[in-house]
């Protein structure tokens, strides 16, 4: 039998020697004490720190329970084979083996023996190691393509703040190191992006958890540092910041974006020396690259959205621009368009907005009766605004220089309304004191509008009659007749034929009261004239509101406002905007229109109306879903007519068929509304 033996190469900061191993059979023991067969002056290693021993034909080296533990190639182990050319790292020793095989013996025979070893190679010691270099390399490639299918993963993320995360826990898995820190150099400042441990928690305060100098040298120089133990290296003895953090194992790399330094990947282990190798550099250079790329697309794409963001706020505003435009245009429009429609009417009505073609139509009613002395029944829903008309019918009428007398006939309780409308003498009744014209003579020569004529006292219904059958009145108490010439023009929004058959209302009244019968469509009829009435109440709000800034209603606003039912009609229009007036700054938006605009409202009947009838409410709706399909898409007929599921042929007939004109269409139409 031969004796085996062994050469060791050691070289650390107390300097280098070579050993080589005298008894096979007894182990090999590396420490810094007097027990261990190597002794080494290193106050890192343990008094007994490792043994290396043959067992059973091949060598194993086994820590002995260090304190910073034995690292072989790099990894840390507790007991492992050994053959030529492993590296193991002790403290801050490295040990290299260079010779593991048989030791000459003494003696002819023995020189015998050993020419004729020697004439046989050991085939097990260079299979065993070609056995650790295909392991070695074959973590190479696995860790090669866990690489490869990362940087499918960082490239295709460009959220920087999960590609900075991502970045350093991919990092740390491929190192195993203890903490990582991305930090990217912004107008010459180390700005730490991102600070995490292996166990993806936050790392508070990175700045001062870090050595800045070797960040910083990485960064500027574009070159790797790897330190075993950053507190003992020669190179930071100077740092201090190494010293009072007490850095050990260190491995910081560049990120390089082309042929510049954008900042650094920097791991470390603050328990564990020696942790990272050779390995790791090539490993983490070669994902560096990929991860400074991943970031350059990140900022691309985030200048990229932030540009866009940018263009949209500027297209925004140029919107806004253009809307305020377009809103002063179409008010120039429909004021134009007033003023040359006026010249089709025989007299003026600026006090009546609308020029909708129900609102023309009474319009032009309106022209033919104003000039007669007949009594005129005008007949709409609340808020319709039917005293407008009764005082444009006087006001363009013969008599426009006499008075007109306005009343509410429900305004006033029916003992003290036949005072009013007729007058009386001193004594008629308790506390007439002296005599007192009524309303009738006080409107003798002009126009007496009788509003809610419906709710008058029956009583008062029969001497009504006898002032238009006989034009002539009495006061009460007096037995004196006095003739009067006065035009009554009355309104209600009550259906007066009801009110006949149910006896509540006199007939004989009824068709003395409605010569002329005037019908005041509703808002919903002529949502066409809702942009005029906007203008109109916003102009008068403006003049009597306090003054400030005036107020515009934008594009989507109006739309709204269309769209609305209008229960309350147009003095529920005029009540919605002066809320919304002192709601908004200087445009009014959706945001400042009331719950009941927005959610919508349909009118039902009140008490004492009769039930509408079903084709116009069927018309009513139908109307309103034409003219909320046109303007969802901006007046183009067909679309409008796909999107209600009727032809385009089929459309153009019930817009006919409806009085809807196509110039009667929201501002955003190919045609515009007229005023």
């Amino acid at each position: 039998m031969t004796s085996a033996w062994i050469k060791l190469f050691l070289e650390g900061p107390w300097g280098r020697r070579v050993v080589r191993g005298r008894d096979p059979d007894r182990e090999l023991t590396i420490g810094r004490g007097k027990a261990a067969t190597v002794r080494i002056a290193d106050d890192t290693a343990s008094r007994v720190h490792c043994r290396i021993r043959r067992i059973e034909g091949a060598l194993e080296i086994e820590d002995l329970r260090s304190v910073n533990g034995t690292l072989l190639n790099g990894r840390v182990i507790a007991r492992d084979r050994l053959v030529a050319g492993d590296v193991v790292q002790i403290g801050a020793t490295r040990i290299r083996v260079e010779v593991a095989g048989h030791k000459p013996p003494r003696g002819p025979a023995a020189a015998a023996r050993t020419a004729d070893d020697a004439a046989e190679p050991d085939t097990g010691r260079e299979v065993r190691g070609l056995e650790r270099t295909a392991e070695r390399l074959s973590r190479q490639v696995d860790n090669l393509k866990s690489l490869l299918g990362l940087n499918r993963t960082l490239l295709t993320e460009l959220d920087r703040d999960k590609l900075w995360e991502c970045i350093i826990d991919t990092a740390i898995a491929l190192t195993r190191a203890e903490r990582g820190f991305l930090i990217l150099v912004r107008d010459g400042v180390l700005v730490f992006e991102v600070a995490r441990n292996f166990r993806r928690e936050e790392v508070t305060d990175p700045e001062y958890e870090v050595s800045r100098s070797i960040a910083r040298d990485v960064a500027r120089q574009g070159r790797s540092l790897l330190t075993a133990n950053a507190e003992e290296d020669e190179r930071f003895r100077t740092a201090g910041s190494v010293a009072k953090l007490k850095l050990r194992s260190v491995l910081c790399v560049p990120l390089r974006s082309g042929d510049t330094s954008i900042g650094a990947l920097y791991l470390d282990n603050r328990f564990e020396k020696g942790l990272f190798s050779e390995d790791e550099v090539f490993l983490l250079e070669a994902f560096s690259s990929q991860a400074a790329l991943a970031l350059r697309n990140a900022d691309l794409f985030a200048a990229l959205k932030e540009s866009r963001d940018q263009v949209a706020e500027l297209n925004r505003q140029l919107r806004g621009r253009v809307e305020t435009q377009e809103a002063e245009l179409e008010k120039v429009r429909r004021v134009l368009a007033t003023h040359q429609e006026s010249l089709t009417f025989r007299y003026c009505y600026a006090s009546i907005v609308g020029r909708s073609p129900a609102m023309a139509g009474l319009l032009k009613t309106l022209d033919r009766i104003t000039p007669t002395n007949l009594p005129v029944l005008i007949v709409g829903e609340s808020g319709t605004g039917k005293e407008l008309i009764a005082r444009a019918i006087h006001f363009n009428s013969p008599r426009a220089g006499r008075p007109f007398v306005s009343e509410n006939c429900a305004a006033i309780p029916a003992t003290l309304f036949e005072s009013e409308l007729f007058g009386h003498v001193p004594g008629a009744f308790t506390g007439a004191d002296r005599e007192r014209e009524g309303l009738i003579e006080l409107a003798d020569g002009g126009t007496l509008f009788l509003d809610e004529i419906g709710d008058l006292d029956p009583g008062l219904q029969k001497k009504l009659l006898r002032v238009l059958q006989e034009g002539e009145i009495r006061r009460l108490g007096d037995q004196r007749v006095r003739k009067v010439d006065v035009r009554i023009v009355s309104a209600t929004n009550r259906n007066l034929e009801r009110l006949i058959r149910e006896r509540r209302f006199r007939e004989d009244l009824y068709y003395r009261l409605c010569a002329v019968t005037v019908q005041v469509p509703p808002l919903r009829e002529r949502t066409e004239d809702i942009p005029a009435l906007v203008d109109h109440f916003l102009a008068r709000l403006a003049a009597t509101e306090g003054g400030g800034a005036a107020r515009q209603v934008d594009a989507g606003a109006l739309r709204t406002l269309m769209a609305h039912d209008w229960p309350g009609n147009v003095r529920e229009l005029e009540n919605e905007l002066r809320r919304a007036w002192h709601l908004a700054e200087t445009m009014i938006t959706r945001d400042v229109l009331s719950r009941a605009v927005l959610e919508g409202r349909e009118r039902f009947p009140e008490d004492g109306e009769g039930l509408p009838r079903l084709r116009e409410l069927v018309d009513r709706i139908e109307r309103r879903l034409i003219q909320q399909a046109l303007q969802l898409h901006g007046g183009n007929k067909s679309r409008a007519a796909e999107a209600l599921g009727l032809s385009r042929v089929g459309l153009r007939k019930k817009m006919a068929r409806l009085g809807l004109r196509e110039a009667g269409k929201a501002r955003t139409g190919e045609n515009r509304p007229e005023t």
